[in-house]
């Protein structure tokens, strides 16, 4: 998964890797870091096996790493040291109006109503 991921240029490369057509040949995908938290999909996902057990078929392996909250996820994945986190929807919005470099791969809010976003009153963002 990382491969393909990194081949489409949402995560950076760690190592010069084969194109995806040879992994997708090989059955074998390397090494995938994932930031979570104990809430929401990803930490489900987690819980449930399924993705693990699916990498480990194609040779790979996942490795679940978990964080207090959503900023902390997105400082990692700034740093390198994970490859995919999950988080709310404000973190990513502070954190590119930094400068990180981040792509959205999925995003989903069934709960619309209880999310919204704030600014002032005189801010020309509306």
């Amino acid at each position: 998964m990382r491969t393909h991921l990194s081949h489409l240029g949402v995560i950076a490369q760690r190592q010069r890797l084969k194109s995806v057509a040879a992994v997708s040949r090989e059955g074998r995908l390397p090494e995938l870091r994932i930031g979570y938290q104990k809430f929401g999909t990803a930490g489900i996902l987690r819980a449930k096996g399924t993705l693990d057990a699916r990498v480990r078929q194609l040779g790979g392996r996942v490795d679940w790493i978990e964080f207090p909250a959503g900023p902390q996820i997105l400082d990692a994945l700034r740093r390198g040291e994970i490859d995919f986190g999950s988080t709310g929807e404000v973190p990513p919005v502070f954190a590119q109006a930094d400068g990180a470099p981040l792509i959205y791969v999925a995003s989903a809010n069934r709960r619309q109503w209880l999310s919204t976003s704030m600014v002032c009153w005189s801010s020309a963002l509306r």
